[in-house]
C-alpha cells in the first residue's frame, strides 16, 4: 500500500495524531496496522483519564484515587504496543528486537 493509510473511524486528536505521523512515513502490513490502531486507540484512552483526573482529588478516602493506577496500567499499555510495533528512528533503524519467542523478518517500508 503506498500513501498514508486510512484512519480507523472514532480516533481522539492523541491517536489521530500518532496515526498520522506513523502511516505518512512507512507503509504498514496488516498486523502493524492493526498495533498502530490499538497504541493510538490506548493513547486516546490515556489522554481521557489523565484529563478526568486533573478534575479529582488525588486522594480518595485517604488512598490514592484508582484512576491514577489506571492511567499508569494503559501508558505500560500504550509503551509495550510501540515497542512491538518496534517504528524505525530518524535513520530507519529499528529498535533491537529482544522477544524470545523469534524474530520477523518484515521490514517497515517507507512511503514512497
Amino acid at each position: 500500500m503506498t500513501g498514508q493509510q486510512k484512519r480507523p473511524p472514532r480516533l481522539r486528536a492523541g491517536g489521530r495524531r500518532l496515526w498520522d505521523a506513523v502511516t505518512t512515513r512507512w507503509e504498514l502490513d496488516q498486523h502493524e496496522a492493526e498495533l498502530l490502531e490499538q497504541a493510538a486507540r490506548t493513547l486516546d484512552l490515556v489522554d481521557r483519564l489523565t484529563r478526568e483526573t486533573e478534575q479529582q482529588p488525588l486522594l480518595v478516602d485517604g488512598k490514592p484515587n484508582p484512576l491514577l493506577a489506571e492511567v499508569r496500567h494503559q501508558r505500560i499499555v500504550l509503551g509495550r504496543l510501540l515497542a512491538q510495533l518496534r517504528i524505525p528512528d530518524d535513520r530507519g533503524q529499528r529498535p533491537q528486537h529482544r522477544s524470545a519467542r523469534g524474530t520477523y523478518p518484515q521490514q517497515l517500508r517507507r512511503v514512497q
